[in-house]
């Protein structure tokens, strides 16, 4: 497995060639491309934060077919039915089990 900090709280996690990322916030585009996210699986927003959720970075990656996890509060800012709803304890699995 290997991990990737990025700027403030964005975290790329890949393994067996599967990538997700947790937390790619407005942080992020200060020193990097959307396109450095290329061939990530899926998101995961811990909340509604701009340095952990950044709209622009969302709506992109939804455009590229990326799975989009979130606590309630961020799936609603995502829109409905773009992101799946997840809560304290639960249990899912993204990015082929990444």
């Amino acid at each position: 497995m290997k991990v990737t900090h990025y700027p403030q709280s964005c975290i790329v996690i890949e393994n067996n060639n599967h990538k997700v990322v947790i937390d790619p916030g407005m942080h992020f585009l200060e020193t990097h491309s959307v396109n450095e996210l290329d061939g990530v699986e899926a998101v995961l927003y811990t909340h509604q934060h701009s340095d952990h959720y950044e709209p622009k970075i969302a709506e992109a990656l939804l455009a590229k077919g990326v799975q989009l996890f979130a606590n309630e509060a961020t799936a609603k800012l995502i829109g409905d039915g773009k992101a799946t709803v997840v809560h304290d304890g639960d249990n899912f699995t993204a990015g082929g089990g990444a």
